[in-house]
């Protein structure tokens, strides 16, 4: 059994390799400052002690301390609660529990209005903090990105948060009070997830709800079970103060105990004399958990952030690094197919949204995915449409079926010519991934055409779903109003008031108000034999609100893959298009006079990102070189683009790359 320093050196050792850690904490890392379980017992006998006239819950409390388990007595004292006064009682015994950490003594047996505790909240200096969790809070806002900008907790007090924010960092927080998927944490800061409920109402709103309820402890929670386990997936998980008992976090590393791209290192405050060496623990078969003894918070943080502090950090945390084109890497992938090592459309998945900026959104993420659906406007190709089908091709590649629903209910001038166009160039562009298979193109106005609606309308299975816009209008607006269709199809911006948006509504983006239920019209048909938990969506981050407008009607556990969101830029801008490498170039160039050029999500950003690094990736191709300098990351080029010797053959070595990709020049 090895100890703090073996641990210390393990997650340094992570950290060096860019090999992300997911903290897990438990309610030991806060005390003495907030009770633990036998503490916040005692406190809710002292609350009901001071209210009297309450002997049926003297009594129900009394029978719950024959429990044998804590955990069951918690759960049973909360149950007491709510059967003979309220849930909302308890949470004054749990608040009360946690501003034991506060300067200020609480009104007695007061609870906490949204506003009044965020008021607490905000006085940082006000708050007692353990030495362990005064480290970890100045190790999470020095380097957010080493532990993917989030941080996992089953505790419901805010001590994390307030050692961020006193380390000079930006910290949110996210309840999970049932069952429920945990949000992607934005990437500006640290997200706390408090998996079994918060101390205070996060809105207003909230402020009648019960905020935590014991019992979500041990309950069968599938979804926070699935989203936690992908949130884990290819990490180091460090489990620190957390007992162990069987809830939503040994649910997910249990299901992660085959994958051999989770590494479980769980740090133990005593010795654990009951188990083997490197033993599964309470994980069962599969990988084994490594434990470590003797560790105490208060000593093993401050000394990870001085190991950390000293270690050399890598630049980015992103793709992994390639290697130098001399040892390159090349991908080989009809070698990876006949010897079984090709990526799976789960992994690939997974590499679009931990490595280059996708976003994956939806239920059910451990199930194998396999139809991809892509609607598409028919409009003129451009390079979202060339990044898109890659990723599209290389989930073909790797199993999925894809569907090219071709948006043509407003076609534009020479609509036959656009759609050949449009078609051709993604065949084209699947024809760059080895292995993968031309997609199935679906045009909306043929599927919507009265003849085929009458034929769908008269076959009873067909009536299953909403599969016409009449039956998807019927079902949307009982839920939803025009003013969303809008908002969704980019007819009118979200700032803009009532009495402008009949001026809008002559755009031309308000034409294609048919698209949505049309788009949904035609899932439906597809899910009446595709089971939606296999169903995977493409779109770029601007139908983040089609879809969930979508899921807001039907809640089905549809995936949606979403291409990282491009600033300032709109999607038929001519930077996206080009009829030479000379076009490509000079806009390059143009790019580059403006201020912010190098901002992460601009232009250049995502070009490089997206049109170059990925899809070097996807195609198994080296990436070039400019003198003896790779350009192999996001650094590396704008390293070169400032560097007045190299800026000129950086800029041509990129658009060589993109209009080679783009416009099927030979390299």
């Amino acid at each position: 059994m090895t100890g703090e320093a073996e641990l210390i050196e393990q997650l340094v050792a992570a950290a060096g390799r860019q090999r992300r850690i997911a903290f897990v904490l438990g309610s030991g890392v806060s005390q003495p400052d907030v009770p633990g379980v036998a503490g916040l017992l005692d406190l809710a006998d002292r609350f009901v002690a001071d209210r009297g006239e309450h002997p049926d819950l003297v009594e129900a409390l009394r029978r719950a301390r024959t429990a044998r388990k804590p955990v069951e007595v918690y759960i049973a004292y909360r149950r007491a609660f709510a059967d003979w006064v309220s849930a909302q009682e308890f949470d004054v015994v749990m608040q009360h529990a946690v501003l034991n950490a506060h300067d200020q003594e609480p009104t007695q047996w007061e609870r906490l209005s949204f506003q009044r505790a965020v008021q607490l909240e905000n006085d940082l200096r006000a708050w007692t903090l353990p030495p362990g969790l005064a480290a970890l809070g100045a190790l999470l806002a020095r380097g957010p990105g080493r532990f993917n900008f989030r941080v996992f907790t089953t505790n419901f007090d805010p001590l994390i948060e307030i050692a961020i924010r006193r380390a000079g960092g930006l910290a949110r927080s996210v309840a999970i009070n049932r069952d429920a998927m945990i949000p992607d944490p934005r990437v500006d800061g640290i997200t706390v997830v408090h998996l079994n409920g918060f101390w205070r109402p996060l809105t207003a709103t909230d402020d009648r709800s019960a905020l935590h309820d014991p019992r979500e402890l041990t309950a069968d929670r599938p979804l926070l079970t699935t989203s936690l386990a992908e949130h884990l997936r290819e990490e180091t998980v460090c489990l620190v103060g957390y007992g162990g008992w069987d809830d939503a976090v040994t649910d997910a590393l249990r299901g992660l105990a085959a994958d051999r791209s989770v590494d479980v290192l769980w740090a133990e405050h005593g010795l654990r004399v009951d188990a083997q060496p490197y033993g599964p623990g309470p994980l069962g078969g599969g990988k084994p958990v490594v434990y470590y003894e003797g560790v105490d918070s208060n000593r093993l943080f401050p000394a990870l952030l001085r190991a950390m502090d000293s270690a050399p950090a890598p630049a980015v945390f992103a793709a992994p690094p390639r290697a130098a084109p001399g040892g390159h890497r090349v991908r080989q992938p009809m070698l990876e197919e006949l010897i079984g090592a090709q990526r799976s459309a789960g992994e690939l998945l997974r590499e679009l949204d931990r490595g280059f900026g996708w976003r994956l959104e939806g239920a059910h993420r451990t199930m194998t995915p396999e139809l991809l659906y892509w609607p598409v406007q028919l409009r003129q190709t451009n390079l979202i449409h060339t990044v898109q089908a890659l990723v599209a091709a290389s989930l073909s590649a790797s199993g999925m079926r894809v569907v090219l629903c071709v948006d043509d209910l407003n076609p534009p001038a020479h609509a036959t010519a656009f759609r050949e166009n449009l078609v051709g160039d993604i065949r084209r562009w699947f024809g760059l991934i080895v292995g993968a298979r031309p997609p199935l193109v679906v045009a909306l106005s043929e599927f919507h055409e009265p003849g085929r609606v009458a034929d769908r309308l008269s076959d009873p299975e067909q009536l299953l779903r909403p599969t016409n816009t009449w039956a998807v209008e019927h079902e949307y607006y009982r839920v939803h109003n025009l003013y969303d269709v809008l908002r969704a199809i980019r007819a009118i911006p979200d700032s803009t008031g009532a009495d402008s948006i009949a001026a809008r509504l002559g755009t031309t983006r308000a034409d294609r108000l048919l698209s949505p239920p049309a788009i949904w019209a035609h899932l439906h048909h597809l899910l009446l034999t595709q089971p939606p938990e296999t169903v995977v969506t493409l779109g770029g981050d601007e139908e983040t609100l089609m879809w969930k407008l979508w899921q807001a009607v039907w809640p089905e556990p549809v995936r949606h893959l979403y291409s990282p969101r491009l600033s300032h830029v709109g999607h038929d801008a001519d930077l996206f298009t080009a009829s030479s490498f000379v076009e490509v170039r000079d806009r390059l160039d143009r790019t580059c006079e403006h201020p912010g050029w190098d901002a992460e999500g601009h232009y250049l950003h995502w070009l490089v990102h997206n049109a170059m690094l990925l899809a070097a990736d996807l195609r198994g191709e080296p990436l070039p070189m400019v003198g003896d300098r790779p350009l192999e990351t996001w650094d590396q080029a704008t390293a070169a683009i400032r560097d007045p010797r190299l800026r000129d053959r950086a800029l041509t070595a990129i658009a060589r790359e993109v209009s080679t990709l783009f416009l099927h020049e030979p390299a």
